[in-house]
């Protein structure tokens, strides 16, 4: 009895949104726009789609229904846009200047060796695992961790203004000295190849590892 009324007096819990979804991806580009997400990881796996899930919890879980996915399919492209009502949880909480509510946005995406992908986030911390196709990714203020699938040819580009960028891996013409740089521009081969790799960050740190 005492323990089903604790249960009455204790507040509703609202469980976190879960998306799934699964996108026949093969010979096609994948671009993803994720301006609010706070963490998105990326693995290769060995399926001829890809498969995406979402966990979103915006402010305890009160305003989930203002979260969702713009899917835009063309020719030779999957397009893939986060979106947040900012003006509509406004008006749903009452609150009219200076409001502030947490949003935490995951994603976990699978996709088939040598997929073409365009990532972009605004804070956005980025774990790339093995993925090997040609890549354009990008966050202003979050880090973007790769680990590297051993012998990868490819050819990177690596940009960022105020992070570091760290790595163990043995480019082309660079002996075997780890690599470590501040606020600069890199290109670098890798086993000579041609893949382009590009990576991009404002504040953010660069990471790339040895599989």
């Amino acid at each position: 009895m005492i323990l089903a009324m604790a249960l009455l007096a204790s507040p509703t819990l609202l469980a976190q949104k879960v998306l799934n979804k699964t996108y026949p991806i093969s010979g096609k580009k994948l671009t993803l726009k994720l301006d609010f997400a706070d963490t998105i990881r990326v693995e290769r796996w060995d399926k001829n789609t890809a498969e995406l899930v979402v966990t979103v919890n915006l402010d305890q879980n009160r305003y989930n229904d203002y979260y969702s996915l713009k899917e835009s399919q063309f020719t030779g492209e999957v397009s893939l846009v986060e979106k947040i009502d900012f003006e509509g949880i406004q008006k749903a909480s009452g609150c009219k200047r200076d409001c502030n509510f947490k949003d935490l946005v995951n994603y976990r995406l699978r996709i088939p060796a040598e997929t073409e992908f365009n990532l972009k986030t605004i804070s956005g911390n980025i774990i790339l695992v093995k993925v090997e196709g040609k890549m354009t990714v990008n966050s202003i203020s979050g880090f973007v961790d790769y680990t590297v699938p051993s012998g990868l040819k490819a050819k990177f580009e690596l940009s960022s203004i105020s992070g570091d960028v760290y790595s163990n891996l043995t480019f082309d013409a660079g002996g075997t000295k780890e690599l470590s740089f501040v606020g600069t521009k890199q290109r670098k081969t890798l086993n000579g190849g041609t893949l382009p790799i590009e990576i991009k960050t404002i504040s953010g740190n660069i990471f790339l590892r040895k599989s």
